[in-house]
């Protein structure tokens, strides 16, 4: 017999969350196993967009998540100019449920930015742990090649930011014409760091729209690079 809190758990590889994954690499493949490390999964907060901080925190504790994934971006839950003070009011509100504060989602990209490192150092001030970065696009006008490599720079940049700050980076793999949507080229651009500062958030659903039938190889590729994963229901 499973517990209620083990159903739901179960149940979310089929709906919508996202979980920090650091050391689980071995266990990927084996969900049940999962539950005996005490996956934690979040709700993306992008789904309850339309909710205050009090009613999205109710919402999130009677469905049965463990967390939320705060976005901290334009257009978010809070926004990027005013971090300081909300991502603490929001903070505050998600711990009175007794829910955890160890995500957020952001549009964070360059480290160089003084708006990037205010989000950053605020949400590690307040004690998170991950943080999703932005993407990184290509145009038409650009070079791949050379594009490529002055992303490598940004993302050795945000690296070296969150290792000072002791906070970890997850880029998602997102389809389209982003940097990362291919499985191969993310794992290129993460090759020598450890996902402790700077990892994948590994999205099936995206990995398979670009990937087709590659995705596993994919998933076999970068799966020690993985730190966080989404989880959806995407059939």
């Amino acid at each position: 017999m499973q517990t209620r809190r083990d159903f739901i758990k179960l149940a979310t590889l089929a709906g919508i969350g996202i979980s920090p994954i650091v050391n689980y690499a071995n266990s990927l493949f084996n969900p049940t196993e999962l539950l005996t490390h005490d996956l934690k999964v979040f709700i993306f907060s992008k789904h309850l967009q339309f909710l205050n901080y009090k009613d999205m925190c109710d919402a999130a504790k009677e469905i049965g998540f463990d967390g939320i994934d705060l976005t901290v971006r334009p257009r978010g839950h809070v926004l990027p100019e005013n971090v300081t003070e909300d991502l603490a009011s929001a903070t505050e509100a998600v711990k009175n449920y007794g829910l955890l504060t160890e995500m957020i989602t952001t549009n964070v990209k360059d480290a160089n930015m003084l708006s990037d490192r205010k989000v950053l150092e605020a949400a590690s001030s307040l004690g998170y742990k991950y943080y999703r970065t932005g993407w990184y696009k290509y145009s038409k006008d650009d070079d791949i090649k050379t594009r490529f490599m002055n992303i490598q720079e940004k993302l050795k940049d945000l690296y070296e930011l969150n290792e000072q700050l002791g906070i970890s980076g997850s880029y998602q793999n997102h389809s389209g014409q982003y940097m990362g949507s291919s499985i191969w080229e993310l794992n290129q651009a993460l090759e020598g760091f450890s996902p402790l500062y700077l990892g994948s958030q590994y999205d099936i659903m995206h990995a398979t729209v670009e990937g087709g039938e590659n995705w596993e190889l994919g998933l076999r590729l970068v799966k020690d690079k993985i730190n966080t994963l989404v989880i959806k229901d995407f059939k």
